[in-house]
């Protein structure tokens, strides 16, 4: 940061009490630094207001992976022992099976059985996300399928509307990486960010998005942390 000169000596300040030749060469002093101590005092003020943005971006972002870490714990029990899911096949309520798409743990919402592997079964089963939901998930087109996991991702080319589909549960927290080459990402209304101010996505960055919900997706709070180099 640039060195800010602050005269806190009276002496050396310009006064009325000050003898005429002294208060002369004080003012020609005080006047001939001014326009340098502004201009270093506007970058200091840039520099203050970037690091306020670096630091409100790193707690989002810090604040998203404790939700998931702490989801990880919980879920680590469950995960133990979970065999593969079989078709056909009796599971009681809070039974674990693991996907033969994904490979990845789900929980069963209900008791009951079925035909539909759990990946595709969002109404009966819920992933946990302590067995590899963060692992990145590439979005195939507009839809976000929330049922597979907690990480998705997907390079924009150009005007790109998403939706979030297939929530698995309640309080559920999920991130979007995107790199972006052009064109305009669309979020569905139920997406809100803070003093509903529209995030910038540079084009040739890549962009965290991350969102939470605590009613399956019907309103989502998101924020970002934007302009990583590519």
């Amino acid at each position: 940061m640039p060195e800010i000169t602050v005269f806190l000596d009276p002496e050396k300040l310009p006064h009325r009490a000050q003898p005429k030749p002294v208060f002369d060469k004080n003012m020609g002093n005080y006047y001939g630094v001014l326009p340098t101590f502004n201009a270093q005092l506007n970058v200091f003020g840039a520099q203050v207001t970037a690091i306020a943005s670096d630091v409100t971006a790193k707690a989002s972002a810090a604040s998203a992976s404790a939700q998931l870490a702490a989801a990880s714990a919980i879920d680590a029990a469950s995960i133990a022992g979970a065999d593969a899911w079989v078709s056909g096949r009796t599971y009681a309520k809070n039974a674990s099976a693991i996907s033969q798409m994904n490979f990845q743990t789900y929980r069963r919402r209900v008791a009951g059985s079925g035909t539909i592997d759990p990946l595709n079964d969002s109404t009966n089963w819920a992933i946990l996300n302590g067995d590899g939901a963060f692992i990145p998930q590439a979005i195939p087109a507009g839809s976000i399928n929330l049922a597979i996991g907690n990480y998705h991702t997907k390079t924009i080319a150009s005007n790109q509307a998403f939706t979030l589909d297939n929530c698995p549960s309640d309080g559920f927290s999920v991130i979007i990486r995107l790199t972006v080459t052009s064109g305009i990402v669309s979020l569905p209304t139920s997406v809100v960010t803070p003093d509903s101010v529209p995030y910038t996505l540079t084009a040739g960055r890549k962009h965290l998005l991350m969102l939470v919900t605590e009613n399956r997706g019907v309103n989502w709070l998101m924020a970002a942390a934007t302009n990583y180099p590519v």
